[in-house]
């Protein structure tokens, strides 16, 4: 089981573009928060109708399309994004794209871009162990997941009653097969946050991987 890939819908801080197109940005993320998907690709689409040189507002769209199931659509935003700012979190998210797609060459690819220009992203590590893992390499499978929960556990030593590092650290010890810590781990963050409804659901990944279907 592959946890699900993670998808970053930016907000834009104040630029040299300061100006009209920043409302609908930020309307399109207020209805993405809501789960209102449809409305927020409408207000992205304004976004580079009115700055069409805007990266944020084509990682945005990708990240609706994706969220959507609509994978191909999400690739040609995200190249488009890429060719105009490349960024870790767009190589990223495109990765996404080809991993849904079942294009894990292409995801790994992707997912080590990221990895190049933000090499201390727990969740970019994360990600190209699932690609490497549906490649067959899985000693680098297994590499990329024990770097990810390193950098957690650095995290953690500065914040440690950090439950989303916890959550995060959870899933890659469970993909390491450590079935106690993984399990500590994400008791650990949801006592810290039990209304959180991320690690509700990386507690179902976490409880899948160490084999408690129930």
């Amino acid at each position: 089981i592959a946890d699900a890939q993670t998808i970053v819908i930016l907000p834009v801080a104040r630029t040299q573009f300061d100006g009209y197109w920043e409302n609908y940005n930020r309307l399109g993320i207020c209805y993405y928060s809501f789960g209102r998907y449809q409305e927020a690709i409408e207000q992205f689409r304004r976004v580079i109708m009115i700055q069409p040189d805007n990266h944020d507002g084509y990682n945005n769209l990708g990240g609706l399309y994706c969220l959507l199931g609509h994978y191909e659509d999400a690739v040609a935003m995200h190249q488009k994004a890429i060719r105009i700012h490349p960024a870790g979190t767009l190589y990223s998210n495109l990765g996404t794209d080809y991993f849904y797609l079942e294009r894990y060459a292409e995801a790994a690819e992707a997912y080590a871009q990221a990895i190049e220009l933000k090499p201390g992203n727990d969740i970019y590590h994360r990600n190209l162990g699932d690609a490497y893992l549906r490649l067959g390499r899985d000693d680098e499978a297994k590499e990329q997941f024990e770097q990810a929960g390193q950098l957690l556990a650095q995290q953690l030593g500065v914040e440690s009653n950090n439950a989303q590092a916890l959550g995060r650290l959870a899933i890659c010890q469970a993909k390491l097969e450590n079935r106690a810590e993984a399990v500590n781990s994400i008791e650990q963050a949801i006592a810290l946050e039990p209304r959180n409804t991320t690690l509700m659901y990386q507690g179902t990944v976490v409880y899948a991987l160490t084999g408690d279907t129930a």
